[in-house]
Parts: C-alpha cells; structure tokens; sequence
C-alpha cells in the first residue's frame, strides 16, 4: 500500500523569522517556525484511530482496546503509547504503511530525527515512493535547523524525477529555491502548485498567500522582510494552510506573572481548540514552547491531521493553552493551564488566553 500521509496535509506558526524556515515548508502551510509556525503537533483523533488501527489489525483504521484514554483535558487515545508500540512493532515487522505511518507520528511529536530514520527506513522499502522521499526530506530539513539544501534537495528532486506534480515535493522545492535565493524558480514551483492541485487544498492556498504577499511586498518599503515572512508561512511539517484560512479562531496566549518562575524556555505550550458539544479531543492543535510566549496564534483546518476532524466542523469551540514540562500530550497533573470560561463561534478573532491555573 503506497502511503499518502503528509502529501494530504496535516502540521502549525508564529511570527515571521528572519529566513524561510525549511523541512516544515513541507505542507507548505506553515512550519515549526521560530515565530509563527511550529511543527504542527495536531493530536487529533484521525492519527490516533489509524495508529490504533495499524496496531490492531495490521491495517489502518479500527480501534485498539487502549485508543479510548484521556487527551487534551478529555477522551482521546494515549498518543504517546500508541507510537512506542508502533515504534516496537516496526522493529519487529516492518514495512512501508508502519513505517510511513510512524514517521508521520514522530513529525507530529516534534520528533524530526526520529521521524528522519523512519522514513530512512521506509525508502530501503520504496526507494522511488515520491511520499516516502518528500516526508524524508522534510524531517531531516526540520532536523536540520529548517533548512533544505544538502540533501533534503536531492531527496526533492528524486521526489519530483518520480512524481512531477506531487505537491508536497513542489512545495518543498519552491521553499528550498527561495532559500537559496532563487526566487524565480520557487515562483515557478508555486505556480505548479496552483496549477495542479484542487483549489481548496491547503498547499495550494499557501503557495497562492505566499505568492500573494511576495507580491505585495516586493513594491512596499518592508520588502526585506516581507518576502522571508510569506515564505516562512508557507513552512509546515504537515502541512496548514495560510494563516487565517477557512474557518479559524484567532488570539494571544500569555503566562500569568505569578507562574512565571515555574516554567522554563524550553517547556512545550499546546494552544488548542476543541468542540464545545463534542469529545474534548482537540480539533486544531499548535505547539510552541515558553520561550515563544506571549504567542499570537491562529487556529484552523489546517492544524488538523485529517479531514474528518476539522475545526470547521465545530459551530463553537472551547479555546485553550497548557504547558507541559515533559511535553506529553496527554493532560496531567502539575500542568499550567488556561481555558477561555465561554466557547467561541469560529471565526473570532482577538481571543486572549492566559495561562494561570495548575491542574490537578
């Protein structure tokens, strides 16, 4: 079976950086990125059922007997565990579903290295898979400070010599051009983008944002540092498309002072929205770490890893923040917390969430 994972998006922002930021180009909608984008860790039930699945019957898609744990402050699998048990059934048995599927899991996790050697493995499987070839090369990109020249370019390009309209492949090569600074040839690849792919994937509304602002920017006074910011956006280990797509929620997390000396730089922040009438496990998750805060954030489709629990399929949503020391995603006690007292209808925007409570 010839996986499809981050070729259909799935992984998150923050504020422009100074350069585009690299592997997470990948989905082409945002990336770990030192501002604005982070690997987008969207623990959404999706991943979890077709992890569990995997786990159970050898094939994505049913449920294992421990998928019905506790996530996000509610019902959701044990991720975590999930993984290692992938983890362990891929050294027993591997092959090319487990493997793919367990790089994915790791991107998710913000585990890029380990993702790298999974995909690593996947490729002695498929050596000419072009999925198996762009996910590798965004791992090791993200791995690699979020930059694609080296190798992850000759990944890409073995992506593209295979599968010439793959749209993660073309989003990476237009990401990895403009690094470079060959703006021309990644205006090229985004037009590819455009031209090939379904208008409401979230690659192609990226590489139309990206272009976009390039655009503008390049006839405006901030120039400089417009070009690296629509560029930056458009990283994304899984793939979200551009900020403020689709339906959204939209604010700034901050820490309350009091806290302040609890925490450390490195502590992972999980901003979140969930449904307000369905299951507490997130339908858009980004994760950042203390030191990024306070953090403006936007909250959509994107930041999920299937289309079957997307925000937009919420009317009102129940917005929230936690740090975690251990950076589990599973709601434990000693976490900080903050959660909006009343759900919000999509689309809000201005939305302020402070972290000031321990859990219990």
């Amino acid at each position: 079976m010839t996986p499809r994972d981050e070729n259909q998006p799935a992984t998150a922002t923050s504020s422009a950086p100074a350069a585009p930021s690299a592997g997470d180009a990948a989905a082409a909608a945002t990336t770990p990125r030192p501002g604005k984008a982070v690997t987008a860790f969207s623990l959404v039930v999706a991943l979890a059922v077709a992890v569990a699945g995997y786990l159970w019957t050898g094939a994505p898609g049913g449920l294992d007997a421990g998928a019905e744990s506790h996530a996000e402050g509610g019902e959701g699998p044990d991720f975590n565990a999930m993984v290692e048990r992938l983890a362990q059934r891929q050294q027993e048995s591997p092959d090319l579903t487990g493997l793919s599927m367990l790089g994915r899991s790791y991107m998710v996790l913000g585990r890029p290295a380990d993702a790298a050697d999974a995909y690593r493995r996947a490729l002695q499987l498929a050596p000419d898979n072009p999925d198996v070839l762009a996910n590798l090369a965004d791992a090791v990109g993200v791995a690699s400070g979020h930059r694609l020249d080296g190798e992850p370019a000759q990944l890409i390009e073995r992506a593209l010599a295979a599968a010439p309209d793959h749209l993660k492949a073309l989003s990476l090569a237009a990401v990895a051009a403009y690094q470079r600074g060959d703006a021309a040839v990644a205006q090229r690849h985004w037009e590819r983008v455009v031209a090939v792919g379904p208008a409401d994937h979230p690659l192609v509304q990226a590489a139309r944002e990206t272009m976009t602002r390039l655009r503008d920017g390049a006839t405006g006074a901030n120039a400089t540092a417009a070009a690296p910011a629509a560029v930056a956006a458009q990283s994304g280990a899984a793939g979200r498309a551009a900020a403020g797509a689709g339906a959204s929620v939209a604010g700034t997390v901050t820490l309350a002072p009091e806290l302040a000396s609890r925490v450390s730089p490195q502590d992972t922040v999980y901003v979140f929205a969930r449904s307000a009438a369905g299951p507490a496990m997130p339908l858009a998750i980004l994760r950042k770490q203390v030191k990024d805060l306070p953090i403006d954030f936007v909250l959509d489709d994107a930041l999920a890893l299937s289309p079957a629990t997307k925000l937009s399929s919420a009317s009102e949503v129940v917005v929230g923040a936690r740090i975690s020391k251990t950076g589990n995603a599973t709601r434990q006690p000693g976490d900080l917390e903050g959660v909006l007292a009343a759900p919000v209808s999509l689309g809000a925007s201005g939305l302020r969430v402070t972290i000031a409570t321990e859990v219990r």
